[in-house]
């Protein structure tokens, strides 16, 4: 049986994990990744009060994306609820949203 591809034609199933985020859990995450992406991603992070907190555009040709949960100002987040818009370049979007317990 052949491999089956990561890449989705659209965010449809996109997935967050781990959702919650807990670094200091001893299970290892030290990272937040988005996965079943199209080939080209636009992500956009914001806390709840609406302040962008991180942006980046990637390609992500094998269908994920990782986070190391630092903003854009090189700062750990902290502890709170974040909204994610993704998007890629034909128009496909997705938002949702995801926890960090520090």
């Amino acid at each position: 049986m052949g491999a089956i591809s990561k890449l989705s034609s659209d965010f449809s199933n996109l997935h967050c994990y781990p959702n919650p985020y807990k670094p200091n859990s001893g299970l290892g995450h030290a990272r937040i990744t988005f996965s079943r992406l199209t080939s080209y991603t636009k992500v956009k992070i914001y806390n709840i009060a609406g302040e962008l907190v991180y942006n980046a555009e990637a390609e992500t040709p094998s269908g994920e994306l990782s986070w190391d949960v630092i903003n854009n100002s090189g700062e750990k987040i902290v502890s709170g609820v974040y909204i994610y818009a993704i998007s890629n370049d034909i128009g496909h979007k997705k938002v949702g949203k995801f926890a960090v317990i520090r």
